[in-house]
């Protein structure tokens, strides 16, 4: 029943969306005529690739708590989206995702969506600031950027990478920093949730790095590929690297 009055918001929302995007038919007719190049195709299908590598992403962290097949967990992403689209700044994604999950395991799935969406962060912070590193020592933001901003430049790059160090520790050492936030005297009734963070090894973490960095690749490559296909001329390695920046801003 929740699941039929989600897709029926949804729809409501998709459809008040579009009733109100200027150029709708502009718009629609080059839609149109974008599907008739083959490329566009690959970065449709990309989008199942990103969804699938999320789903085995959440299947792995959630096994500790509730084992759940592919077919199970993909279904979790895939309402996970859906309600993102609804609830501003993301926050319904694991609204969506508790729907697969069972009652008394819905707590301990929160845990476990935010270390999801942690390595996500993660991956996208450290790559970012390695492609603003990039356009630094190749010279293209000294030479475009007004001199009066170098300094904001510099100080966002200083802070990216506090911030890559910062996420690194905690991502790894999730178990033993919910441990002794959990020893807080009004925070020891939610201990008993929060615990089986321990039972994720390096291994497990990094296997879930992995699949969030393909997951990266994959935004990068239908972003490349979309370029192609509007025939934007730019050097691969500047755009893939103003890719990864504008994605970290």
């Amino acid at each position: 029943m929740i699941s039929f009055i989600l897709f029926v918001i949804l729809m409501l929302y998709l459809y008040n969306q579009l009733q109100h995007q200027e150029n709708l038919n502009q718009s629609r007719d080059q839609i149109r005529a974008s599907l008739s190049h083959s490329v566009i195709w690959v970065v449709f299908l990309l989008m199942f690739a990103n969804w699938a590598t999320e789903a085995l992403k959440w299947k792995v962290l959630l096994a500790p708590v509730q084992s759940v097949s592919f077919f199970r967990a993909m279904m979790s992403v895939f309402a996970g989206c859906s309600v993102a689209m609804i609830i501003p700044n993301r926050t319904g994604e694991i609204f969506g995702k508790l729907i697969f999950v069972k009652k008394e395991n819905r707590i301990k799935s929160i845990s476990v969506n935010a270390l999801c969406g942690l390595s996500q962060l993660l991956i996208t912070i450290v790559i970012g600031t390695l492609g603003l590193s990039y356009l630094k020592m190749g010279g293209l933001l000294n030479s475009n950027i007004h001199q009066k901003y170098l300094f904001g430049v510099n100080l966002f790059f200083f802070v990216c990478i506090i911030s890559s160090l910062l996420l690194l520790l905690i991502y790894f050492k999730s178990g033993n920093i919910v441990s002794f936030i959990t020893k807080i005297p009004f925070l020891k009734r939610m201990s008993h949730q929060t615990l089986f963070l321990n039972e994720y090894n390096v291994k497990v973490l990094l296997r879930v790095l992995f699949f969030s960095f393909f997951r990266y690749c994959i935004f990068i490559l239908q972003y490349v590929l979309i370029f192609f296909v509007f025939n934007i001329k730019i050097e691969i390695s500047i755009l893939c690297a103003l890719i990864t920046v504008f994605y970290l801003l």
